[in-house]
Parts: structure tokens; C-alpha cells; sequence
């Protein structure tokens, strides 16, 4: 069929119209200028355009280029669809949709993208698999991949090759493959609201959200704020698969830790997952932050909570943390076994304090008070308990209710009362000189009655303020004095001369001796004078020819004691000699003996193992240290080879749980005693 020039003309006009918004863009030249711009059907081809398609070649195919140079330099592509100048007029590629001016501008080998809108992905060159919807969008892409833009200059922030990446809005911009980006930032920023058509947040949701696993994630503070509205309804709670609250905080910031419902009755629990720090130990800690009040106005860590598990085993402590005006440090901690120690690190005992003060009775004072400091306390340090009642000194009282009262029950120690080194079992001093009424440094039974005041070097019964008698071994047995020394006992005499057994001022009388008849008495008066008081005026002859016969003997006594007296005092001259020689060797030995030292076994208490140090000084002979219960009976000898300083290790399991003594046997002479104490 012939058509004329007119028709022809007409009917690309209309096809032009129907293609393209933009017919300012077609001038019409002559029918030459239409033969070059519409080439309708090569290899299924269709090229509208100034230069549309102007290199095509034989293996170019299904293409539609509309537009000035749009898909200019292609020669092979297929499947592509460019519209608008310039669209794809680099591209040498299949399956591309570029619409808009400049679109997939610089595209040379990127395939299967989707850019539209004026410049949308003109600096893309080999990505592919793109979709890019709005001016310049994806303005940045150069290499990216399967990433999705939509919005006036929605792209990459700074990358050129991210991969499977999506920003939505206007300027949004993302920077990160496989991340999505809603909107822009700053004034592009966007509020998103799902089943809300009015969004008042950057996510507003109206309904539940679904996590299924993974994570919250926050750089900076995360802050959950309930009942902005104000509508009263202001906690945020935690539901099980039931629907059952779990946990929940309220508006005053307290939480609540469930057991669920009756039927569900689970025991809840928080847990703190703690990591490895530099020192390989585990951690986990809660921090309690305080506001600062100052020009700051900041909040800062004024307390801690914190486990640790510094073993090789599945174990863990708990440590206390406070700061103040020095800095931030422990102040208490519960090791693994149980055991509470307040200023020390390594408490050996359920309860151990250190770093207390001395007690005091005004200011308080101690490792452990008792009660409070402005009524009646009781202060305890490392070697002192003193009651208290606001600053005085108050009663101290023990086994108020009943109860024996063991000290030291088995085991060598000494009590002192008024003393600080005490000497013996019991030693007592500091006291008043005893009087009739009160003093001394013992009393035994009460001042208002028969009583007995004891001091340093007097012993007085007392009845109510006045004399009373003192009775030695009522109930019988004998009464030694000075059974085994010199001294002189002394009646009614204040300084009694040296070379006297007994010394009296005044009458003495003996009743009822043996070698008179009965009811006579031997009298010696305070002149001196001897006599005689019989029952009877006529005298006994027979019990004088006795007492003659008994003087005789005695005077043959006294001389043998005369000469057994000498004999000893020539082999006690003797004697001496041989000890002046050899002082000077008994002083070495001393010196020696006394320079041996015994360490208080580490740890004390122990529960597996402890060590017990010592010093053993050169020429001991025979070393050992024995091991004692509390009834003082051996129950471990450990023999000593060398001497110098030396440690001995004792196990437990070797033990029973109680407390013991150990005492350093140096040549059969005990040189000093120590108490441990084995726990399980």
C-alpha cells in the first residue's frame, strides 16, 4: 500500500504523542529526518529518537529506545527499554529499564536494572540487578548489586559497591549491604507508622510487635518510655507464652520479677551473663549511678554488685563496691565457700573483719558494733570487747542466761583481768589495796555479808564492813606453809626477823597437846616465858620422866643433824664451784634455746591445707613438732632434721575438725605453743 508524505507524518506524530510526555523533544524535519529517527521492527527492535539506537547491530534485539541518544551505543544488547535523552546511551547491555532524562547514563555492562526518573542510577557503570525509582536516585552507585532505592535522591551514603541494600524516602541514604533505611536524616528525617496514618515517632506501631530471636542493639542510652499520653496506664511488662506478666517495670522505675500464674507457677529469676576480663577472670557486676549535684549535673557509679571467677573451677564470688571521697573500692565480699570478709579480700572464716579501728569508749570505734553508740553497744577490734552506753563504760555480760563458760578448754592461754600479759591460768591485778569495807583485786560473796577481798599480797574476811574469821580447810586435811622453802610465818608482826618459822607478838597458846594430861596447855606468854597450865595443882611425874627421856633423845638428834648439816654444806660448796665454772657454757646454751622462733600456722582456721613455719637455731640436737588436741593428749609428732628456718605442711584430711595446739620440742625443752583451728 502507497502512503502519502502527509498521512505518514501524521500518523508518527500521533505514535510520537502516544510515547512520550515530552514532544517538545521531536521536531519534525522532513521525511528524511523521520526515516532516521523511527526504525519500527529490525530484529524486534523499536527506536524512537534523534540517534535512538544509532548503533545497533545485527545482535542487538528486543530493544525500545525513546528518546535523543537514548540507548545511543548499544550494538548487542537485548531486552533493554530506555526512555528519555540520553537514557542508557552507554549502555551495551540486557535487560535494562531506564525512564527518565539521563537515566543509567554511564551504564556500560550492568544488566537486568530498573532506573526511573530524570539522572535516577546515571553513574551506575557494571552493577546489576538494581531498581532505582526517583530523581537521581541511586546517584552514588557505581559497582552496587540487587540494592533497591526509592525517593528524589535516595542512594548509597558513601559506598560504591554495596549489595542487596534498600533506602526508601527522600535523600535517604544508606551505607551498608543488606541493611534498609526508611527516609533521611536531619530535616529528611521521617516518622514510620505501621496501622498509624499519623506516626508521632521515628517507628510508631499500633498493635504487637514480633521478635523471633536475635538482639536490641543500641549505641548510646536506650530508653523506654511508657504512657506519654498520660492516660495513667504507664508500666511496661514482660508476658510469658501464656500472656501472663513476667516482669514488669513501673513508673517509679521499680521491678517486678513474677512466678507467673497459679497454673504456671515458675520460679523467675535475673541473670547476668558476665565475660572474661584482662586478667582472665569472669565477670558479671550491676552498677547503682547516682545524679551528681554539682555544675556537671552527671550521673556517676556511686555503688557496685559484682562476681567474680578467678579458678580454674565453676565458681564465683560476690564483691561489694562503694565510692567515696578517696575513690571506688570493695568494701565486702563473699568468697565461693561462703565465707563474708568486710576490709579483707581473702576471708578464712564465715564472718572476718579487718581494717577496723581501736574501740574506744567515746567516738565509738571497733571492727564490729554491736547496738547503737548512743545507748548500750558493745565494740569488738582484733583483741578487744568493751561494752558501752553512750560513751560510758557499761556492763559486759556473759552467759547472762545460764551456760558454762570455757576459756581456753584444752589448750595452753592464760586470763588476764587488769593485766595485759597475764602469767598464769587466772591473773589478776590493777586492784585496790582490801579494806574491811571494800577493795582488792578479787572478792568472792557479796560486801553485805560474809565476804572475802583478795589483793596483791592480802587475803581479808569481811562480814558487812567488819572483821569476820577465816576458816583454812574446814572440812579437814592438812595445812602446808611454805612446805618447800624458807620464810617465816608472821603473827600480829609486820616485818618478822629472817631466821624465824614463826614469828608472834603476844600470848601463844597450844591447847590439848599430846604430852600433857588432858586439859592442860603449853602457854608462852609475850615476854618469852614458858609454862605449863595443867588441869590439876599436882603435876604428872610420870609424863616429866618422859619428856626428859624425849629431850635426851632429841639433843642426840640435833647432833646428827649438826653433822649431816656440815657434810652437806661442804658438798654444796662444791657444788657451786662446779656451777661457777660452767656458766659461761649454760649462758650459750640460753642464748641459743631462746633464739628459736615458732610462726602462727597460715591460714588459720584452714580447711584443706595450712604451714607451719620455724626457725631452729644452730647445735639442736633433737628437733620435732608435736601436734596436741584439745584434752592435751599427742596425737602427731613431726621429727626436725635440719636446723635454719623451715616450713612444715599439714593436710587436713589427716585431721579432724576441731581446734589443736603445736608446740616447737627443741633437746626435750618445749620453747613455744600455738593454737590452729581445722573447719570443713
Amino acid at each position: 500500500m502507497k502512503t502519502s508524505t502527509p498521512v505518514f507524518i501524521g500518523l508518527f506524530l500521533c505514535l510520537v504523542l502516544s510515547l512520550t510526555t515530552h514532544a517538545q523533544n521531536l521536531t519534525v524535519e522532513g521525511k528524511a529526518d523521520i526515516k532516521q529517527r523511527i526504525d519500527v521492527g529490525t530484529n524486534d527492535n523499536t527506536f524512537v529518537g534523534r540517534n535512538a539506537g544509532l548503533n545497533a547491530q545485527a545482535g542487538s534485539n528486543g530493544n525500545t529506545f525513546i528518546g535523543q541518544a537514548a540507548g545511543l551505543n548499544d550494538t548487542i544488547g537485548i531486552g533493554n527499554v530506555f526512555v528519555g535523552e540520553s537514557s542508557g546511551v552507554r549502555s551495551n547491555a540486557n535487560d535494562n529499564t531506564f525512564i527518565g532524562r539521563t537515566s543509567g547514563l554511564f551504564n556500560t555492562s550492568g544488566h537486568s536494572n530498573t532506573f526511573l526518573g530524570k539522572s535516577a542510577g546515571f553513574l551506575n557503570q557494571t552493577g546489576l540487578e538494581n531498581t532505582f525509582l526517583g530523581i537521581e536516585a541511586g546517584s552514588n552507585s557505581f559497582n552496587s548489586t540487587r540494592n533497591t532505592f526509592i525517593g528524589s535522591f535516595a542512594s548509597a551514603l558513601t559506598s560504591d559497591s554495596l549489595d542487596r541494600a534498600i533506602a526508601i524516602g527522600y535523600d535517604a541514604n544508606v551505607n551498608c549491604s543488606n541493611c534498609a533505611v526508611i527516609g533521611g536524616t536531619g530535616f529528611n528525617a521521617v516518622n514510620l507508622g505501621i496501622n498509624n496514618n499519623a506516626p508521632e515517632a521515628r517507628l510508631h506501631l499500633n498493635g504487637n510487635l514480633r521478635v523471633d530471636g536475635g538482639q536490641f542493639q543500641s549505641i548510646g542510652p536506650l530508653t523506654f518510655q511508657p504512657d506519654i499520653d498520660a492516660t495513667g496506664d504507664d508500666r511496661v511488662n514482660f508476658l510469658d507464652n501464656t500472656g501472663a506478666p513476667t516482669m514488669t517495670i513501673n513508673e517509679n522505675g521499680d521491678v517486678e520479677i513474677s512466678r507467673g500464674t497459679a497454673e504456671n507457677a515458675l520460679t523467675r529469676s535475673l541473670t547476668l551473663l558476665g565475660a572474661r576480663n584482662a586478667e582472665f577472670q569472669a565477670s558479671s557486676k550491676i552498677d547503682f549511678n547516682n545524679y551528681d549535684d554539682d555544675a556537671s549535673a552527671t550521673n556517676y557509679t556511686g555503688a557496685r554488685i559484682a562476681s567474680f571467677n578467678a579458678t580454674a573451677d565453676d565458681a564465683g564470688d560476690l564483691r561489694f563496691f562503694t565510692k567515696n571521697d578517696l575513690g571506688f573500692f570493695e568494701q565486702m565480699r563473699i568468697s565461693e565457700r561462703g565465707n563474708v570478709g568486710i576490709g579483707t579480700l581473702t576471708p578464712q572464716a564465715k564472718l572476718s573483719i579487718n581494717g577496723g579501728t581501736d574501740v574506744k569508749l567515746v567516738g565509738g570505734g571497733g571492727f564490729l558494733i554491736l547496738g547503737d553508740t548512743l545507748g548500750l553497744n558493745m565494740g569488738l577490734d582484733n583483741n578487744e570487747m568493751q561494752a558501752r552506753n553512750n560513751g560510758a563504760a557499761s556492763d559486759l555480760r556473759i552467759q547472762n542466761e545460764g551456760g558454762n563458760t570455757l576459756i581456753s578448754p584444752g589448750v595452753a592461754g592464760n586470763v588476764g583481768i587488769g593485766r595485759t600479759n597475764p602469767q598464769a591460768k587466772l591473773h589478776i591485778g590493777n586492784g585496790t589495796e582490801v579494806t574491811l569495807t571494800d577493795g582488792g583485786n578479787a572478792i568472792f560473796g557479796d560486801l553485805d555479808n560474809v565476804n572475802m577481798g583478795i589483793d596483791n599480797n592480802e587475803l581479808q574476811v569481811r562480814n558487812n564492813g567488819a572483821a569476820a574469821t577465816l576458816f583454812l580447810q574446814n572440812e579437814g586435811g592438812n595445812t602446808l606453809i611454805n612446805p618447800n622453802g624458807s620464810g617465816t610465818v608472821a603473827i600480829n608482826v609486820v616485818s618478822p626477823n629472817a631466821g624465824s618459822v614463826l614469828h608472834t607478838s603476844g600470848n601463844v597458846r597450844m591447847a590439848n597437846l599430846p604430852i600433857l594430861s588432858s586439859g592442860s596447855n603449853l602457854i608462852i606468854d609475850s615476854d618469852g616465858d614458858i609454862g605449863i597450865e595443867f588441869g590439876s595443882i599436882t603435876a604428872n611425874a610420870a609424863r616429866i620422866e618422859t619428856l626428859e627421856q624425849d629431850n635426851q633423845e632429841l639433843q642426840t638428834q640435833l647432833a646428827q643433824l649438826k653433822a649431816a648439816n656440815e657434810a652437806l654444806n661442804n658438798r654444796l660448796a662444791k657444788i657451786e664451784a662446779m656451777l661457777s665454772s660452767s656458766t659461761n657454757e649454760v649462758n650459750t646454751t640460753t642464748t641459743t634455746l631462746t633464739s628459736a622462733t615458732l610462726a602462727q600456722n597460715a591460714p588459720n582456721p584452714f580447711t584443706e591445707a595450712t604451714t607451719i613455719s620455724y626457725f631452729i637455731p644452730e647445735g639442736i640436737k633433737n628437733a620435732e613438732l608435736r601436734i596436741m588436741n584439745v584434752q592435751g593428749s599427742v596425737i602427731k609428732t613431726i621429727p626436725i632434721q635440719a636446723t635454719g628456718h623451715g616450713q612444715v605442711a599439714l593436710q587436713a584430711h589427716t585431721l579432724n575438725a576441731g581446734a589443736y595446739s603445736y608446740s616447737l620440742i627443741l633437746d626435750g625443752q618445749v620453747m613455744a605453743t600455738k593454737q590452729m583451728v581445722l573447719t570443713r
